[in-house]
């Protein structure tokens, strides 16, 4: 079994996060001690300024990095990145129940609609949000066309869009601390409802699909797996097979549809 070595940069920031999953995960994934050697896997805090810790960790000998919800940054601050496997950690995103939801969704009328929800406890925590939305509908095979704000507030947002494929979107987030944050996506087409809840993955709550017809409702199988440990396998598995992933250029893509919604940093 090939052993790979982990660590967070800043360890301040993000070494509790890392540490809990991290125990969670097989033994073929552990925390980096001190030494010369650089770790094999780097977890950067996805605060202001973490393409620079990004580039830093790979220039320095790293072989994948994993950002820790990052927030929005400008399309210049993500050029030429070093090539390695670089995965983002999200909350909601990276739910692996979004896997079966996908399917559900696989056939979604174009001109059904789609509402996206979520509930923050900060106002500092809605452009990360409204990314990590984004990354929801890309993660159920509905990426996002257009994006324009209705309403921006510090209680909160209202965006509407369309997908490539021609579903118009309605995005809502509030902030409050009345209810636990959570993401719910919910399809309504003339004849099926699909409705995905994601609590916060450091919870470890599990999510719920439900799809509803006339005949009844059917709730898919649970998966009980963080997004946050979800996230480290993938980039593990990028990495011990030598594949890159498409985290960057989906989040870049992203980052063009938020510009015309978010407010001027």
């Amino acid at each position: 079994m090939t052993t790979l070595t982990a660590a967070a940069s800043p360890a301040a920031a993000v070494s509790g996060q890392v540490e809990t999953v991290l125990a969670s995960l097989p033994v073929s994934l552990g925390m980096s001690g001190p030494g010369p050697r650089p770790a094999d896997l780097t977890a950067v805090d996805g605060t202001a300024g973490w393409p620079d810790l990004v580039r830093g960790a790979l220039s320095g000998g790293t072989r994948g990095a994993l950002v820790v919800e990052p927030v929005p940054v400008t399309d210049d601050a993500l050029q030429d990145l070093p090539d390695a496997p670089v995965v983002v950690d999200r909350r909601f995103a990276g739910n692996p129940a979004l896997d079966g939801a996908a399917e559900l969704f696989a056939a979604w009328p174009a001109d059904a609609l789609i509402e996206c929800h979520a509930y923050v406890a900060d106002e500092s925590e809605l452009p990360r949000t409204l990314l990590d939305q984004l990354a929801v509908l890309r993660r159920l095979g509905r990426p996002m066309l257009s994006l324009r704000e209705l309403v921006w507030h510090r209680t909160g947002y209202v965006a509407e869009g369309r997908t490539r494929s021609g579903s118009p979107v309605l995005f809502t987030t509030a902030v409050t601390t009345g209810e636990p944050s959570a993401a719910r996506v919910r399809g309504l087409s003339t004849d099926v409802v699909v409705e995905v809840t994601l609590p916060d993955s450091r919870t470890a709550q599990p999510a719920t699909v439900v799809r509803t017809t006339s005949d009844g409702a059917v709730q898919l199988p649970t998966v009980w797996e963080t997004s946050h440990r979800a996230t480290w396998r993938r980039l593990r598995d990028a990495v011990l097979h030598g594949h890159n992933t498409s985290d960057l250029a989906d989040l870049r893509a992203d980052l063009a549809l938020a510009g015309q919604v978010l407010p001027p940093a």
